[in-house]
């Protein structure tokens, strides 16, 4: 419990601030990675699990053109700092930018084309209960892409057991894991990335 709340705290005021900066840098390679393996068309919607400053909402909503972005994060700073960078690149009319944990996404079940976790995963309160929301809202043959640095992997596992223990949890939400990649070198440390697709029902 105490930890948990220490979580919630690093993503609030001054702290929030602070990390809402050096994400908006530190990140910004992986979140274009995540978009480059997602791959969506045109018209698609995606939702941002974790949106942090926004960067990735921006370049999704660039890059969608006709489609809509529906950023998320907990973090009130985060979701102000994401909403300021839409509006100063005029895309609000593309974005829709909320509060919500992963464990309750805003959205209706099999609205989505796409959806993207960068850097976040392993800060979810309940992984079974996020991926299951991730199965939920997507559509079938939907895409989950996921980006992790190799050193925020939850103790005690290693990166292979880690990724073997969150493809059996994928599986068990619907998920089926296409590919995978590991020692991606990003501008912020080694990572790896990981593309799964919602089963057709």
């Amino acid at each position: 419990m105490k930890q948990r709340l220490l979580d919630v705290i690093a993503w609030e005021g001054i702290r929030g601030r602070i990390m809402s900066t050096v994400m908006a840098t530190g990140n910004a390679d992986m979140e274009r990675a995540a978009i480059h393996l997602l791959d969506p068309n045109p018209t698609d919607a995606v939702l941002v699990i974790g949106c942090g400053p926004g960067v990735g909402a921006r370049m999704l909503a660039e890059r969608l053109g006709q489609g809509r972005v529906v950023a998320t994060d907990p973090s009130s700073v985060m979701a102000r700092s994401t909403l300021r960078r839409i509006r100063r690149a005029r895309l609000t009319q593309s974005v829709e930018v909320l509060r919500a944990s992963a464990h309750a996404l805003p959205a209706v079940e099999g609205s989505i084309d796409g959806v993207v976790s960068v850097n976040n995963i392993q800060l979810w309160p309940d992984l079974d209960a996020g991926l299951a929301e991730v199965a939920r809202v997507l559509r079938g043959g939907g895409r989950f892409v996921l980006e992790l640095h190799e050193w925020a992997v939850p103790e005690p596992y290693d990166v292979t057991s880690w990724m073997t223990d969150l493809s059996d949890h994928m599986a068990l939400a619907g998920l089926v894991a296409r590919s995978t990649r590991r020692r991606v070198c990003y501008r912020s440390g080694r990572g790896f990335e990981v593309l799964a697709e919602r089963i057709q029902q």
